[in-house]
């Protein structure tokens, strides 16, 4: 890792921290000790920059592991009967059509 860091070096940092690229191991070992130094002597701009990798690194490394539900199919078979969509109301009116059920009178 080069001596002197530019702060768009840093916001490339931070975007690979932020996005858990695949980054050399070599580099997750000089990197907080570059912050640090950019810390301690960047301007404040810079700073902030080294500050905010920093966090995000801090972040990354105590995030906890997020598990996946397992997939459990129970052998149900969704809309296999063409039939099986009908609603009451859909019943009724056919019913109404068929002439099944007595009008109400008004």
């Amino acid at each position: 890792m080069p001596e002197i860091l530019e702060r768009s070096d840093v916001r490339m940092l931070e975007q690979a921290v932020r996005n858990r690229w695949q980054l050399p191991e070599q580099l997750y070992v000089a990197l907080p000790n570059q912050m640090m130094k950019l810390l301690a002597h960047g301007t404040p701009r810079e700073q902030i920059a080294a500050a905010r990798v920093l966090a995000m690194i801090d972040a990354a490394n105590n995030a906890p592991t997020v598990r996946q539900a397992p997939v459990v199919n129970v052998g149900v078979q969704v809309n296999g009967n063409p039939d099986s969509g009908r609603t009451l109301a859909s019943t009724i009116v056919q019913r109404l059509r068929a002439g099944n059920v007595p009008a109400v009178n008004s």
